[in-house]
């Protein structure tokens, strides 16, 4: 199977992946896995905004209305979210999940001041995220269940 998923929740900044033995790649799979995990650790979590060329390509194409394409799109939107005081930032990754080319990563943060989950779908070309397409949703305080968002 051409296929490579990673399930990963961090507990305490452990990791379990899925399967007896770790996760299995195929080819260049785990390179989009990790490339994707470390820009979410290094930019999304760190917050360090200069790394993001290390991790996107220059024409990376973007489907989040609000966010222009290129790489630089990025920077700019995430420089007008500081410049505004609108806060934003991810916390904690709890589920990456990868096969082929794409990179799912399910996240939880803060965006405008609200408990946040962030759902990430990446496209990796070259070694490099080549696209992104997400979905944004506040987290309610209350939950028609018992099962939460992650």
């Amino acid at each position: 199977h051409a296929l490579c998923i990673r399930w990963c929740r961090q507990f305490d900044h452990s990791i379990s992946a899925f399967g007896s033995g770790g996760h299995h790649c195929i080819g260049d799979q785990c390179v989009g896995v990790e490339r994707c995990r470390a820009l979410v650790a290094d930019v999304l979590i760190g917050g360090n905004i200069e790394k993001i060329d290390t991790y996107i390509r220059p024409d990376y194409r973007q489907h989040n209305p609000y966010v222009a394409d290129t790489r630089d799109g990025l920077k700019q939107f995430i420089t007008y979210l500081a410049d505004n005081n609108i806060a934003f930032g991810y916390e904690k990754v709890h589920l990456t999940l990868g096969e082929g080319n794409f990179v799912f990563t399910q996240s939880e943060g803060i965006y405008d001041g609200a408990a946040t989950a962030f759902y990430d779908l990446w496209r990796v070309e070259d070694g490099k995220i080549a696209e992104h397409w997400d979905v944004v949703q506040t987290i309610p305080e209350e939950f028609a269940h018992d099962n939460g968002m992650f």
